[in-house]
């Protein structure tokens, strides 16, 4: 069983990575998609998930992952391909733009 330490705050660096993130995907809504800027601002914005992670050798940072449109499964699922055994936890961070 994994035990949850408390996750830290997003840094500075999250949250602005976090911005441009929502702000590439409402651009590609907007231009690709024919939304209006406003709708492709709000679009992109609920489709942002924040996952918060740990791997051996660095279990005490927790490490960010922004993963538009995916859920807890799938970013476990990449997560363990990208670290294998070497992924000690993985969990949704709620966040507030």
């Amino acid at each position: 069983m994994v035990m949850t330490s408390k996750v830290p705050n997003l840094t500075t660096e999250d949250r602005k990575a976090i911005a441009e993130a929502i702000e590439e995907r409402a651009a590609i809504r907007e231009f690709d998609g024919g939304e209006t800027r406003k709708a492709a601002e709000r679009n992109a914005r609920s489709a942002i998930r924040v996952y918060r992670y740990r791997v051996a050798g660095k279990s005490s940072s927790w490490l960010t992952m922004i993963a538009p449109s995916c859920d807890l499964t799938e970013a476990r699922h990449h997560l363990e391909l990208r670290f294998g055994e070497r992924l000690v936890d993985v969990v949704e961070h709620i966040w507030s733009s």
